[in-house]
């Protein structure tokens, strides 16, 4: 597979999901489903830290992670913020 197929559209997605979510309040963001789900702030969390990790340990042997909870990425902002780091 080529990457250009497998990457092609992550940059209009990328911009569309945090499009998507910047209208959320916090309480939107921390909301959990029944059932142990995630929340959206901990799935966009979650899409950072697996963003850095792959990158920069598997692909780029780097260690790089960052832990990305409620307390350090605790509002929209900062989590954006990470996630536009993180890609």
């Amino acid at each position: 597979m080529k990457l250009s197929r497998l990457f092609g559209e992550w940059e209009r997605i990328r911009r569309e999901m945090i499009d998507a979510v910047r209208p959320l309040i916090i309480e939107q963001l921390n909301w959990l489903p029944d059932g142990g789900l995630s929340s959206i702030g901990d799935l966009l969390r979650h899409i950072a830290e697996t963003e850095t990790w792959w990158f920069g340990n598997v692909i780029l042997k780097k260690d790089n992670y960052r832990d990305l909870t409620r307390e350090t990425a605790p509002d929209l902002d900062t989590i954006i913020k990470e996630l536009e780091k993180s890609h």
